[in-house]
């Protein structure tokens, strides 16, 4: 049998230019220009937008919520809420990140378990995208071994799937593990037991890509808070031209007159515009 996995809903996303915005092309950066929250902080341009700027609607067309609060940029993340941003690659499309809520509990991740959770493979904007996890209680420390078919289909190994023994909850007598929700029962001891009621959503696919960090490895990122890698990658067209533009060393624009975004040399995409006296974040 699986871990038990429950399902929580939220709003999917969609893009689509407003026409208010009858700008030439050569134009875009001068009514969208490329921001910061502060000096040292990640740049932020098309398809990105900062909620809190002054910019048309179409100065942004990600599904990431980006704002300053402060000298930082606070990405409002659908299940760790507000993170702070440390770095933003457009080539690749991923940002580095470091959830703040919830810092100061001696268990954090325990305040993020979900009773409904929407289903986790959103190819709509990968950020909203999670690995289902159970916390598991053992009466012994174990090493896991072996492959198992994950999700019913392809065999990997069980040890990418269950970080642990976990400091949080702790007790005296038993052992805790983080463990994908879709794994198999029988991979475990037959001692252990689950003890969470919801799931716990890790940031990232079910499935790694190749080379890409494995459920274990994200798990005890998220277990302690630390800076944790989130894709905003998506299959839209928007998404796919503006990492295709970068790494063309080029930059991403869109033309609201022939609703399709186009690359723009990195000459003419003007200067940062610095937001660092936003409003805070609360």
């Amino acid at each position: 049998m699986y871990l038990l996995l429950a399902l929580l809903s939220h709003g999917t996303y969609s893009y689509s230019a407003t026409t208010a915005s009858g700008w030439e092309d050569q134009d875009f950066f001068r009514h969208c220009p490329v921001s910061r929250c502060s000096d040292g902080g990640p740049e932020i341009r098309f398809p990105h937008g900062l909620q809190s700027s002054n910019t048309s609607s179409a100065c942004g067309a990600s599904c990431a919520k980006l704002a300053c609060s402060g000298q930082d940029t606070i990405l409002h993340h659908p299940y760790l809420g507000p993170c702070k941003v440390t770095s933003i690659d457009y080539k690749e499309a991923v940002m580095s990140i470091t959830p703040l809520v919830y810092s100061s509990s001696p268990c954090p991740f325990q305040q993020l378990t979900f009773d409904n959770l929407q289903p986790y493979d959103n190819r709509r904007c990968e950020l909203y995208s999670w690995a289902p996890a159970k916390i598991v209680r053992c009466s012994k420390e174990f090493k896991p071994s072996g492959t198992s078919p994950v999700d019913g289909y392809a065999f990997m190994n069980n040890a990418d799937y269950i970080a642990g023994p976990i400091s949080c909850p702790s007790e005296a007598s038993h052992f805790s593990y983080l463990v994908y929700a879709r794994l198999y029962m029988y991979v475990l001891p037959l001692d252990c037991r689950i003890v969470s009621r919801g799931s716990i959503p890790i940031p990232g696919p079910a499935y790694s890509d190749i080379g890409g960090p494995t459920f274990k490895e994200r798990a005890e990122k998220f277990i302690n808070f630390a800076e944790m890698t989130v894709r905003w990658y998506s299959d839209d067209e928007v998404t796919i031209n503006c990492t295709e533009c970068e790494r063309q060393k080029q930059r991403c624009a869109f033309s609201s007159q022939r609703n399709r975004t186009f690359c723009m040399s990195r000459e003419h995409h003007g200067t940062i515009a610095n937001f660092s006296k936003s409003n805070p974040i609360t």
